[in-house]
């Protein structure tokens, strides 16, 4: 016999954010530094003053891109503060990995890459990058991708793409 499981709204609930972002342009160089604080509030059902789910209090984001002839290197870093998977705001995680606080994590990337002119106004554009430079772990829970249970964010992952513009 098959489960059915029901995604259910969360109500009325309250929040207040901030965002501040800061870009600089150079002649070779874009850069960008961002900071969001996020307040939220439930304010219906049982939890009521209670965060709401999945989202965190900070969130810092900084980046930059190198331009000069046909190479352009990147590199961006993101921080997001811990989080709360579920409306009750468990702070332990259960023995099915179904609640628990979700605990903050730092992502950085890079990449370098250049473009190759084709001729005939077509351009292909060859990178290589590192996902999640510093390797380090991070999770996530949602009813889309996992019922129950966590899913843990791909350790350092090397990229290798081309993209062929015309």
């Amino acid at each position: 016999m098959r489960k059915i499981r029901f995604i259910v709204n969360q109500g009325y609930c309250w929040a207040r954010s901030t965002e501040l972002r800061l870009v600089c342009v150079l002649r070779c160089l874009a850069s960008c530094l961002g900071y969001t604080y996020l307040d939220t509030e439930q304010l219906t059902d049982v939890n009521i003053g209670n965060e709401l789910r999945n989202a965190p209090r900070h969130h810092v984001s900084a980046d930059a891109v190198y331009r000069t002839g046909l190479w352009t290197a990147s590199a961006t870093a993101l921080y997001a503060s811990s989080s709360f998977s579920d409306a009750a705001n468990t702070v332990d995680e259960d023995s099915m990995g179904s609640v628990g606080e979700l605990p903050s994590y730092t992502l950085v990337n890079t990449r370098l890459g250049r473009d190759i002119p084709l001729g005939n106004d077509m351009t292909l554009n060859v990178g290589m990058g590192v996902i999640n430079l510093l390797d380090d772990d991070a999770y996530f829970r949602g009813a889309d991708l996992s019922a129950i249970g966590r899913i843990p964010m791909p350790g350092r992952t090397y990229v290798l793409e081309g993209e062929l513009s015309f």
